[in-house]
């Protein structure tokens, strides 16, 4: 049944032929196209027995497969028809030229000496959500087009040296790039596409190698020139739908829709929509304070993982379906839509801050796609709010 997730895939290029590659980046769109991907490929991998994991083995059997499968195809079809197709062209004013340095300058301190903060739970650094906020500015201020990519270039070398425990956000960083280089200073036809589509499958394995995927003695650049080895090796197979993360967003996705249909799993009700609003509020201090789908899922689901730090990502149609049920036929459809008028709004403000945030929230997008969660979808523009209100008027 995999291959009816190609057919969202079509029928997104066919209902936005007119847009040019570049009008593709936006939220929504970007949401849909990596959930249609990602459980095309996934369950590819389920159904032709290639997981890693053991504990999807029950996902095929269970007798809500194939309607927790046509489930998710509706809901992805339905927003499909629901969003806004106005093309945008951007018109912003520039900052200064020292504004300009000192911010450059924040972005290589931010790189060099890395921000934590344990208190919130990340998993590494806090560094690269500010980064996600101010690349796009600077970029944006970039004025000619060697400038824009010298930056562009070390910045993402930099940060995949120094921040590759948070692989997907420094590939978020790379989609930032694309996303002002498509806007400001290039057409990106397809050919241009699949060439950046071959470069973010060699990040991501890059990234990993540097994770310790491989075994290899190698580190830093030098792991670069083993990522054809790693990909060719047929005993990687395993680890790569693991990089790539195939076989968990389509599992996950799958079998929490079925838990809520057999009843092993209660309808949310939204819970985990409130949690970023209750991000910086210590569990110690309000036990009883929301928690986000992903731990609800896995401490239901999954409680020996649960017990040992570990939780499982839901894409996001589940968990609208795991929050409303069949209210989510209503609520994810009019949640794309907001996300894409939203992000309009954004670009088209003349605003160069404004039109960074939406550089950035579309670029990040897949990050709740994937089922991060809300709050870590708030984090870049939480974690950058005291530069962008000091910054808001300039």
């Amino acid at each position: 049944m995999y291959w009816i997730f190609l057919i969202p895939i079509i029928l997104i290029f066919h209902r936005f032929r007119k847009f040019r590659l570049i009008d593709f980046y936006r939220p929504s769109i970007l949401i849909l196209l990596y959930t249609s991907v990602s459980l095309f490929l996934g369950i590819y991998v389920l159904e032709q027995d290639l997981l890693f994991y053991n504990r999807y083995n029950e996902v095929l059997v269970h007798d809500s497969y194939l309607s927790s499968l046509w489930i998710i195809w509706f809901l992805i079809i339905t927003s499909l028809y629901v969003l806004p197709r106005k093309r945008i062209h951007l018109d912003y004013g520039r900052i200064s030229r020292g504004l300009r340095f000192f911010l450059v300058g924040l972005v290589f301190l931010f790189i060099l000496i890395p921000v934590n903060l344990p208190i919130l739970g990340l998993q590494g650094s806090v560094s690269i959500y500010i980064l996600l906020s101010l690349v796009p500015l600077i970029l944006l201020s970039a004025v000619r087009k060697i400038s824009f990519l010298s930056l562009a270039t070390l910045i993402v070398l930099l940060s995949s040296q120094v921040f590759y425990e948070n692989k997907r956000e420094v590939f978020f960083l790379l989609i930032v790039v694309i996303g002002v280089a498509g806007f400001r200073f290039f057409t990106i036809n397809y050919l241009h596409a699949l060439v950046l589509l071959l470069f973010g499958i060699i990040m991501v394995l890059y990234l990993s190698l540097l994770r310790g995927y491989g075994g290899y003695n190698e580190s830093g650049i030098d792991l670069l020139f083993r990522v054809k080895d790693y990909a060719l090796d047929p005993d990687n197979i395993g680890y790569i739908i693991t990089n790539f993360e195939l076989e968990s967003s389509s599992c996950n996705a799958v079998y929490s829709i079925e838990k809520v249909l057999d009843g092993s799993l209660e309808v949310t009700y939204g819970e985990g929509f409130l949690k970023p609003f209750t991000m910086f509020v210590p569990r110690s201090v309000w036990p009883g304070k929301p928690i986000n789908y992903v731990s609800y899922y896995t401490s239901r689901v999954f409680p020996f993982l649960w017990a040992s730090g570990t939780s499982l990502p839901v894409l996001a149609v589940s968990e609208f379906f795991g929050s409303f049920k069949w209210g989510a036929f209503v609520m994810f459809p009019l949640f794309m839509r907001y996300l894409d008028v939203v992000y309009i709004w954004f670009l088209t403000s003349k605003n160069i801050i404004r039109v960074a945030i939406g550089i950035t929230m579309a670029a990040t997008a897949i990050q709740y796609g994937r089922g991060s969660g809300l709050e870590m979808y708030f984090y870049p523009f939480v974690f950058a709010a005291p530069l962008y209100a000091l910054l808001w008027k300039k």
